[in-house]
């Protein structure tokens, strides 16, 4: 019998919303081999930049036509740091795709608690992980900038998930739909590893722990 799993859905979506995508057709030298969609989005995040170190990632990742792993790193930890100064410590443990699943060292008890601890997870997020992250997983999983939901439909189609007919505004409506989700009562099984990772394919990041 599976034990209750306990959602943890981080407030830094990496969704990259499709107003966002293919936006720029504009390649400057170095970048040639990049996807178009990708380029554009590290165009936008960039115009939006929190602070210099946001500024200084999406030039280079301009220039070069991708995100380093160290620019990666460098936002998770400045994530982390950020946490464990305000006494909320979490670990990152690093998953075969290159991207950081967190969690708290101590879950929340409650609801008031955890709404609490989104918040102050949001706050850390902005300027150090969120916008890298939701381009870095952009990057790795989807640089044609295809729609979220039609990149993880696809996926759970191929894994056996949900039938060959599901779509992807199923898929939508589901999502809006989570507390069923968590119930158990949904097209998809969220206590499965497997459909996880194909959330977080199309940029759903969710985490659930025991």
């Amino acid at each position: 019998m599976k034990s209750e799993p306990v959602l943890r859905v981080l407030l830094f979506s990496t969704v990259i919303p499709l107003s966002l995508i293919g936006c720029s057709t504009d390649q400057g030298e170095g970048n040639s081999a990049a996807d178009p969609a990708l380029i554009a989005t590290f165009e936008e995040f960039l115009e939006s930049a929190e602070n210099d170190f946001e500024r200084e990632v999406f030039e280079r990742a301009l220039e070069n036509g991708e995100i380093s792993e160290e620019d990666y790193e460098e936002a998770n930890s400045r994530y982390l740091e950020c946490m464990e100064g305000i006494g909320l410590e979490e670990t990152a443990t690093k998953k075969p795709n290159g991207l950081y699943e967190r969690q708290p060292v101590d879950l929340p008890d409650g609801d008031q608690e955890f709404e609490d601890r989104m918040a102050q997870s949001d706050e850390c997020a902005f300027g150090t992980v969120a916008a890298i992250e939701a381009a870095y997983n952009m990057q790795v999983n989807n640089p044609e900038g295809k729609d979220p939901a039609e990149v993880t439909v696809g996926c759970l189609q191929d894994m056996g998930a949900v039938e060959a007919d599901y779509t992807p505004e199923e898929f939508e409506e589901a999502m809006d739909d989570f507390d069923a989700l968590l119930d158990g009562n949904g097209p998809f099984d969220l206590t499965d590893t497997e459909v996880v990772a194909c959330l977080e394919q199309g940029g759903y990041h969710v985490s659930l722990g025991e």
